[in-house]
């Protein structure tokens, strides 16, 4: 028998799919109920390829069967730039030798 557990991965809280050699499994359910991402997160899991993301509210999730295990983690990234158009009266700067302190009036 060969299974597979889903955690954490949306919008699965958990599934456990049990299936024997030539047997057919069927999901069924409603739309958005995780049907279509449980098979992405099986073809992940075989393939070692795909995008799989965390369930609103946890940080980690996780696929796991056939011997393997994929960890799911939640990563927030910002990058960019911040164009400043002028500070004047809105910026005071204060040193004491060690550490340099700005603040700033938004």
């Amino acid at each position: 028998m060969k299974t597979v557990v889903i955690t954490n991965t949306r919008p699965i809280k958990r599934l456990e799919m049990s299936i024997e050699p030539g047997e057919l499994l069927v999901l069924r359910g409603r739309n958005g109920t995780g049907k279509s991402h449980a098979l992405n997160a099986v073809a992940a899991l075989v393939s070692g390829k795909g995008s799989l993301e965390v369930r609103d509210g946890t940080l980690k999730g996780s696929v796991e069967g056939f011997g393997a295990k994929i960890t799911v983690a939640k990563s927030t990234r910002r990058s960019g730039v911040l164009e400043v158009t002028g500070l004047e009266g809105k910026l005071a700067v204060a040193s004491d030798d060690e550490e340099v302190v700005a603040e700033v009036e938004v």
